[in-house]
């Protein structure tokens, strides 16, 4: 978070950075969204391995 406490107050002395700052939120919110989908679907792969695992062990 201090990076961006960074960008903000860079933003609010130089007003002519303002346009970069949005781009770059732009692409760490896209980003961000791709990390937690990838995420999402390795949490739910590795459920499914652990409840495989756990059936083939009980049965």
């Amino acid at each position: 978070m201090s990076g961006f406490d960074l960008l903000f107050k860079d933003n609010k002395r130089r007003k002519d950075i303002f346009s970069p700052l949005i781009i770059l939120i732009a692409l760490f919110s896209s980003l961000i969204s791709v990390e937690i989908s990838q995420f999402f679907l390795y949490n739910f792969i590795w459920r499914k391995l652990i409840f495989l695992f756990c059936a083939a062990g009980t049965a």
